[in-house]
């Protein structure tokens, strides 16, 4: 799969450095990190992008971060940057993306993220703003990838909540934002909500929703039981579809 609202870091990381800090890589991605920083904290970070950051071609050009520790427990993660791609991204989605991997990557600490040149120059740096992930405590943490967010609830980690934005917006490509609740009924099977209003879905035949429900057992929950809902507004269901491979 590829990446989520991280994936911004995708258009803006270039070329690969040397002599800035320890290195791990696997294949085309590289993670350096500086005193203050864990090995097992940078393979987790390798681990967490090396997925997100692949293309489907096998072509990935090379990526390169550096971490570093800032003041106190504030992470400084650095990105080579493509100035022209870097114009068309808003700081919005980078301080979001910030928040992202505090709550992903580094268990809450403060994320300065610096875009650099290729020798890890800082060319710009925003720093951490904390902002509220979670519009509607009764709706979940809220993660976005493109057009799609997706909120999700106790029972899921914001990086499984994550890729299946990042799936839904592949598969969906929608040209404005469609909202999406991850949660569990009561035998703990996984349902997805989809904000609609029943004028909307009749315009499509309930084989198209089915097949859906059939595709996201089978990409994201292993082959195993999946509920997808349409809903309103506030996540209430008015129409169901079910799929149970027993």
């Amino acid at each position: 799969m590829k990446s989520i609202a991280l994936s911004l870091l995708l258009a803006i990381c270039l070329f690969a450095c040397t002599n800035h800090g320890t290195k791990l890589e696997k294949d085309y991605l590289e993670v350096y990190y500086k005193k203050g920083i864990s090995k097992e904290l940078a393979q987790k970070t390798l681990d967490f992008f090396y997925p997100l950051w692949k293309e489907e071609s096998g072509k990935t050009p090379r990526k390169s971060i550096q971490l570093a520790k800032a003041d106190g427990d504030t992470i400084s993660f650095r990105v080579v940057q493509d100035k022209k791609k870097l114009e068309e991204i808003g700081d919005a989605a980078i301080y979001e993306m910030a928040n992202e991997l505090s709550a992903t990557l580094f268990d809450g600490a403060p994320v300065n993220i610096v875009l650099t040149d290729n020798k890890f120059k800082p060319q710009r740096t925003l720093v951490f703003k904390k902002n509220s992930i979670t519009e509607d405590p009764g709706y979940g943490e809220k993660v976005r990838s493109g057009n799609v967010e997706v909120y999700a609830t106790d029972e899921f980690s914001g990086n499984e909540a994550r890729q299946l934005a990042n799936y839904l917006n592949n598969e969906m490509n929608p040209e404005t934002v469609i909202s999406f609740q991850l949660t569990v009924d009561d035998q703990q099977n996984p349902v997805i909500r989809m904000v609609s209003t029943p004028e909307k879905a009749s315009q499509l035949d309930d084989a198209v929703f089915q097949e859906m429900t059939q595709l996201l057992s089978a990409e994201m929950f292993k082959d195993g039981p999946v509920i997808f809902q349409l809903t309103d507004e506030t996540f209430k269901p008015f129409k169901t579809f079910y799929h149970n491979p027993e």
